[in-house]
């Protein structure tokens, strides 16, 4: 076996976590990509390293607080403006369809996505708050607001615990 194996599995394990913190942003569970790639790794009897059970299993936990995070921000942010469980609701479809549609309205890779996902947030929270909760226009657009907010700030936590993640993978899985 050539010597130039174990390092270019390697570089797959940190490209496949580059591109988990990457869909990340997009708001889609990218993270769960970091410690898929790093069990994977950890299988592969090429890559001349053994990584343990302890690593795997904190980054799986801080993948799981990152959710939790993720989740309790966008609430945060929605219910401190006086949102509704379905105001919540409609923003995280409306991100998904707005990463979806934001990548095909601004062909620029990642931006397009980001946008999207942030002004479907809105979208949907408003949407909902005003046509199903029947909040005043003044009210939905607070609550629109408040819910890409939260968004933002669970998007921040969850890549800086995603980053944290790449960092424990690629300190156990050096060659």
């Amino acid at each position: 076996m050539s010597a130039v194996v174990p390092w270019l599995l390697y570089a797959l394990l940190a490209a496949a976590c580059v591109v988990g913190l990457l869909v990340n942003i997009l708001g889609l569970p990218g993270i769960w990509l970091i410690p898929l790639a790093t069990i994977v790794y950890a299988l592969l009897p090429w890559t001349g390293v053994t990584i343990g059970a302890w690593p795997i299993l904190a980054i799986i936990a801080i993948g799981v607080v990152a959710e939790l995070a993720e989740f309790l921000a966008g609430a945060a942010g929605s219910a401190k403006a006086g949102g509704s469980k379905r105001g919540m609701l409609g923003a995280i479809v409306g991100g998904i369809v707005g990463a979806i549609g934001g990548q095909i309205v601004i062909p620029i890779p990642l931006l397009g996505a980001i946008i999207g996902a942030f002004v479907g947030s809105f979208i949907g929270s408003y949407v909902i708050e005003f046509a199903w909760v029947r909040r005043t226009h003044a009210d939905s657009l607070r609550i629109g607001v408040g819910a890409v907010k939260g968004r933002v700030i669970g998007v921040a936590i969850k890549t800086f615990c995603g980053a944290v993640m790449t960092i424990v993978a690629l300190v156990a899985g050096w060659p």
